[in-house]
């Protein structure tokens, strides 16, 4: 399941990874992102070229995060996604 606006997907359920894809002519952009928790604490920081990227969540305890997404510093697009860990 993904969210989809601004010309971005972005995975809204994860076990292990969240999959963002960019879908307008910015491929070739550097992207930032951060990962916050619902006590709005950083947990996660990076940076990526577009189109696509795919970023690592089995790291994360289960529940809400909020995904924020920067282009040249500026905010470009924030989503939640919720991270679960799948059956052994």
């Amino acid at each position: 399941m993904s969210s989809t606006s601004n010309h971005v997907s972005v995975t809204t359920k994860s076990s292990d990874l969240i999959n963002v894809d960019i879908l307008n002519n910015l491929q070739y952009e550097s992207f930032e992102y951060v990962i916050y928790n619902d006590n709005k604490t950083m947990l996660r920081k990076g940076q990526f070229r577009a189109p696509s990227v795919q970023i690592r969540t089995n790291n994360l305890q289960e529940g809400i995060y909020q995904f924020q997404l920067l282009l040249n510093g500026q905010e470009w697009k924030t989503t939640l996604f919720e991270k679960y860990n799948s059956e052994a």
